[in-house]
């Protein structure tokens, strides 16, 4: 019988650091998405901010000769 019970004590402490284990996991995967997003946005947004002046800038640069 404390055969049994020191298996099971050994088992719930592999599943208790494999709890821990994805707790990590998840922990660092949620902080690179994080991450990344914001990047993105920043990315996005110097786009957004450039687009509008390369437009304008073509717009005054085409000369239509009759």
């Amino acid at each position: 019988m404390m055969r049994l019970q020191g298996q099971n004590m050994k088992k719930r402490k592999r599943r208790g650091s494999l709890t821990f284990e994805w707790i990590v996991i998840s922990t660092l995967l949620v902080i690179g998405v994080l991450t990344a997003l914001g990047a993105l946005r920043n990315a996005l947004n110097e786009t957004a901010e450039v687009i509008p002046e390369n437009i304008c800038n073509l717009s005054t640069e085409i000369n239509v000769s009759e």
